[in-house]
C-alpha cells in the first residue's frame, strides 16, 4: 500500500516487491511503524534467495544491497513476519545507477499484493 507520506508500506505476512537496477549496490531505506517493535524482511537477487534482515522501529540508515558485478539486476524484497509485528515501511530506494521503476509505476494485483510493473 502506498501511504499518504508516499511511503510503500507492507502490511500482510508475505507481501513483497521487486524492482530492476543496474550497477553493483542499490540501498532501501526501511523501518517498521511501531518505533516500538522489530519485524524482518528477506530478498532475493537475481533469483537466488540472499538472508533476512531485522528492521527496527527507528530509521537506522540505509540497508545496503551488494550484488555481483556492474549489469542489470533484479531484486525482490519480501516481508518475512506476521502482519501482527506492524507494517514496515520502505521510505526510499536508491540505485547508483538507475535502471528502476519508480513507486508511481507499480500496480498492486489481488490480496497478496504482488507489484508489477506498469508497462
Amino acid at each position: 500500500m502506498i501511504s499518504i507520506n508516499n511511503k510503500l508500506e507492507l502490511i500482510s505476512s508475505a507481501v513483497h516487491f521487486g524492482f530492476k537496477f543496474k550497477g553493483e549496490q542499490c540501498a532501501l531505506y526501511v523501518s517498521n511503524k511501531e518505533s516500538n517493535q522489530h519485524s524482518y524482511i528477506q530478498y532475493e537477487l537475481d533469483g537466488v534467495y540472499q538472508k533476512r534482515l531485522r528492521v527496527e522501529g527507528k530509521p537506522t540508515g540505509p540497508i545496503v544491497i551488494k550484488a555481483v558485478g556492474e549489469g542489470n539486476h533484479v531484486i525482490w524484497i519480501y516481508k518475512a513476519a506476521e502482519a501482527t509485528t506492524g507494517n514496515i515501511i520502505i521510505s526510499k530506494i536508491v540505485v547508483y545507477r538507475q535502471y528502476y521503476y519508480p513507486w508511481r509505476r507499480i500496480r498492486y494485483f489481488g490480496l497478496c499484493m504482488c507489484c508489477r510493473r506498469i508497462p
